[in-house]
């Protein structure tokens, strides 16, 4: 949650109308925003009361521990081809650096492996830097 808040605070209760549009509605009531997106965040929870800290607390972790296991039961065949989610996200990642949709890359021909690669250097190329650590890189690289 937020180091600005009472850890017993946060509800939900009995009333609470709450769902991923009390996000925008809270940052309507914290920021005093001019009206509502919509007539859903209006009908919506909204947070802004349970900012109620004057100082940040200091119980709050500073990291978060990994997962103690994989949640996969074997390792990942990277020289399948990608399902049709795989293949709609090199679409999205594509259109990152390219406008003109006949040049963009389906993904039709790719195994897990080439998406892979090819979705970090898209993200790359977007950014104007590397956003993956050098050792995660070189990871995939290898495969």
């Amino acid at each position: 949650m937020s180091e600005l808040l009472n850890w017993s605070t946060v509800g939900p209760y009995a009333n609470s109308e709450y769902d991923h549009s009390s996000v925008s509605a809270t940052l309507k009531n914290m920021f005093g925003l001019q009206s509502f997106l919509n007539a859903r965040d209006s009908w919506s929870g909204s947070f802004h009361h349970v900012f109620n800290l004057t100082e940040v607390r200091t119980d709050c972790p500073l990291t978060v521990p990994g997962p103690s296991r994989s949640l996969r039961p074997a390792p990942a065949d990277v020289t399948r081809k990608l399902t049709d989610l795989q293949k709609e996200f090199v679409l999205l990642a594509s259109s990152l650096t390219e406008t003109d949709y006949a040049q963009m890359e389906t993904g039709d021909d790719m195994t897990i492996r080439d998406a892979t690669k090819f979705i970090r250097h898209q993200v790359n190329a977007f950014f104007g830097r590397n956003m993956y650590p050098e050792a995660e890189m070189a990871y995939f690289d290898a495969l």
